[in-house]
């Protein structure tokens, strides 16, 4: 139903979809790696197809798949503009603490695995394999550019959590619902109400341009690198 409201307003939807399956925690990491190769393909897609606009790409996504794209986003500054939902930053702590069925099973089953006894010692072990997060690059997004909708009853990505990743990219503008993880992406993204919003997002997003590739005009060194070979 996402796609159809995306095509009716004439742009092209590309989905990507998680296969829910969780990774050991030394492939964490590989993840962002992973997500972020493959759109850049489609950029790289984009950028090739004339009847395309590489001015005009946004990123789209909920839970996992906003954290994800958000990380995305804020390495590529083509990317004119993205849409967070339940999304939030600090991947270890939300590993350690999320309420979710899949993730709360695999967090017993390595904590018994490596003997931890609270989750503080599983959420240590994290993050010494998970060194990236949406929130340690996020001064290379900025709020105009970005909309989010958070979850105030969240156990599954923490409220609190959704909140840091919304400080972190300067407090864009939000939705907030007074419900629970699931509820609340039921409560946005069923009616076509929420549907319509996300492309007129997009759409007013789309008449502007693009500011963020500004931010990535680093100023060259004094003096040049030496590598060693």
């Amino acid at each position: 139903k996402m796609a159809a409201i995306i095509l009716t307003n004439d742009f092209a939807n590309i989905e990507k979809q998680a296969s829910g399956k969780l990774l050991p925690p030394e492939d964490h990491q590989e993840t962002f790696y992973r997500i972020t190769a493959d759109i850049k393909g489609v950029m790289t897609m984009i950028d090739q197809d004339d009847n395309l606009d590489y001015e005009r790409m946004g990123v789209f996504g909920v839970s996992l798949g906003g954290i994800l794209t958000s990380f995305v986003m804020a390495t590529q500054p083509d990317i004119a503009a993205g849409y967070f939902v339940v999304a939030g930053g600090d991947v270890p702590e939300i590993l350690a603490s999320s309420t979710q069925e899949e993730v709360s099973k695999i967090r017993r089953k390595r904590m018994r695995e490596e003997g931890f006894e609270t989750r503080e010692e599983y959420e240590a072990y994290l993050r010494q394999h998970i060194t990236f997060d949406p929130v340690d690059i996020a001064t290379t997004m900025l709020p105009d550019t970005l909309n989010m909708v958070i979850a105030k009853r969240d156990s599954a990505v923490p409220t609190d959590n959704q909140y840091l990743l919304h400080k972190a990219f300067g407090e864009p503008e939000a939705e907030y619902y007074n419900d629970s993880h699931v509820s609340t992406v039921i409560s946005f993204l069923f009616p076509s109400s929420g549907r319509r919003r996300i492309a007129r997002f997009f759409e007013d997003r789309f008449k502007e341009q693009n500011p963020r590739p500004t931010l990535f005009d680093f100023p060259e060194p004094e003096t040049p690198l030496a590598i060693a070979y």
